[in-house]
C-alpha cells in the first residue's frame, strides 16, 4: 500500500467529523488506496467529489471486499460501509436552495448529514426571483415534527440574495454556501461569495464555493454541541 495513505482514524472522537476521502483529485490507484485504508480502521467512510471516471474503480473495490455502498442522487458522494450507516438522531437540518441548478450541492449535503447521523429536508428552488416560494417553505419548515430543525443550510448561485433573506427571518444559525451558478459578473460563484461575506443580516456563517462537504461538517458541529 502507499506509504502517503495516513488515515485519521480518531478523527472523528476528536473533532466530530470523521475523516473522509476527497475522490477529485486522486489517481485511480490513490482512491483504491485510501478506500481501503480507511476501511481497514473504520466500519465506513465518506467519499465526496467522485469523478464520472472514478466511478468503476470504486464500485469494483466495494464488489471486491464484500462492502455495501450507498451514493447521492447525482454519483458524486458516497457512503462506504460493512454494515449498517450511522443511525439517525432527533436533530437535523433544513436545507434551502435556490434554484434546481444548484441541486447536487444538495444532495451531496444530505448525504453528508446522513453520514454525520443527521436528518435534513430540502426545499429547493425557492430563490428570490419568486420570493414568496421562500415564505412558503420557511412556513413549512416550521411544521416539521418528525425530527428538530435546529441549522439552516441555504444554497444560492447568481448574486446569493437567498443568504440574507432568509437569515432574516429565523432564529436557527444560517450556513451560506455559495453555488458556482450564473454567469457575466456572477460566473463561478464569486458574486455569490461576496453577497454571503458582505450579507447585512446576522447570524450567518459562509463556506467556500461549492463547498456541500464543509456546510454538512459545520452543522454536523452546531448539532453535536446541541445534542449533548
Amino acid at each position: 500500500m502507499d506509504e502517503i495513505i495516513n488515515h485519521d482514524h480518531k478523527r472523528g472522537s476528536r473533532t466530530g467529523v470523521p475523516e473522509s476521502i476527497l475522490a477529485e483529485p486522486k489517481r485511480l490507484v490513490e482512491l483504491k488506496d485510501a478506500l481501503i485504508a480507511s476501511m481497514k480502521r473504520n466500519n465506513d467512510v465518506l467519499i465526496t467529489r467522485i469523478l464520472e471516471s472514478q466511478l468503476a474503480t470504486v464500485s469494483k473495490i466495494v464488489r471486491e471486499n464484500n462492502w455495501k455502498i450507498k451514493f447521492d442522487a447525482y454519483k458524486r458522494t458516497a457512503i462506504v460501509f460493512n454494515n449498517i450507516i450511522p443511525e439517525i438522531k432527533q436533530l437535523g437540518v433544513a436545507i434551502f436552495s435556490a434554484g434546481t441548478s444548484d441541486r447536487y450541492i444538495v444532495e451531496e449535503i444530505k448525504l453528508c448529514l446522513r453520514y454525520f447521523g443527521w436528518s435534513s429536508k430540502s426545499y429547493q428552488d425557492v430563490g428570490v426571483a419568486g420570493i414568496h416560494r421562500m415564505r412558503e417553505a420557511l412556513e413549512e419548515m416550521d411544521k416539521v415534527s418528525e425530527f428538530r430543525i435546529a441549522c439552516l443550510i441555504v444554497v444560492a448561485g447568481q448574486d446569493g440574495a437567498l443568504f440574507p433573506v432568509v437569515a432574516g427571518q429565523t432564529e436557527l444559525p444560517v450556513i451560506a454556501v455559495p453555488a458556482p451558478v450564473g454567469y457575466g459578473m456572477g460566473s463561478g460563484g464569486k458574486a455569490a461569495l461576496y453577497s454571503a461575506l458582505q450579507a447585512c443580516a446576522p447570524g450567518i456563517g459562509v463556506v467556500n464555493i461549492e463547498n456541500g462537504f464543509g456546510a454538512a461538517a459545520l452543522a454536523s458541529k452546531i448539532l453535536n454541541q446541541i445534542d449533548k
